[in-house]
């Protein structure tokens, strides 16, 4: 009688009809990025105001997002992912290899934030604000300049359906990454050619 079971969900359509009629709702919002911004800059006070800005759109609003962001240089690793994606269909050689050697190289040590994961994490991102930006989803802002005309250019050309079909190999080939213990440069440089 003195139990409160708090259950979290971002998809209440997927929980049974019999424990949502049991469930009271609490509708929670992301933090502003003022709110977010104060806890980075106590976490980072040498953070640029540039990089900050951009980090403080990639977490909408999560201060451990933002936080995980700037601790594996989530700021350049956008723009990098964002300059090799944004020349899709076509790939430059040079921007591929540079990313893919950025982040794609060592596992981390115990404790250190793993920029492999965060660079993925952020290209199936700019994938999905690319379905996004195509289908005219409201409330989508930049996060560098060109990220979203170059994602809608990307997905008119390719398909919408396509595009997911190509966002799921590549999420499958991160998953495989971490199953398999394989190469992870050429995990990053066979995603990217996937799409």
């Amino acid at each position: 009688s003195k139990t409160l079971i708090i259950i979290v969900s971002n998809a209440l359509n997927g929980m049974l009809p019999t424990t949502r009629s049991r469930c009271r709702r609490l509708m929670l919002s992301p933090l502003s990025d003022d709110a977010v911004a104060t806890l980075v800059t106590r976490a980072h006070p040498d953070i640029l105001p540039a990089d900050l800005d951009l980090v403080l759109r990639l977490a909408e609003g999560s201060p451990g997002r933002a936080l995980e962001f700037v601790a594996a240089g989530g700021a350049d690793l956008y723009r990098n992912v964002a300059k090799v994606l944004g020349e899709l269909p076509e790939v430059n050689g040079e921007n591929l290899h540079a990313l893919a050697g950025s982040w794609g190289g060592r596992k981390p040590k115990e404790g250190e934030v793993d920029p492999f994961r965060t660079g993925t994490e952020l290209m199936l991102r700019w994938i999905d604000r690319a379905i996004r930006a195509a289908n005219h989803a409201p409330g989508l802002r930049e996060i560098v300049p060109g990220d979203l005309e170059a994602g809608r250019a990307f997905v008119a050309q390719t398909g919408v359906e396509p595009t997911f079909r190509r966002r799921e190999a590549v999420r499958r080939l991160v998953q495989l990454e971490a199953a398999l213990n394989l190469d992870r440069k050429q995990v990053l440089i066979d995603a990217v050619h996937t799409l």
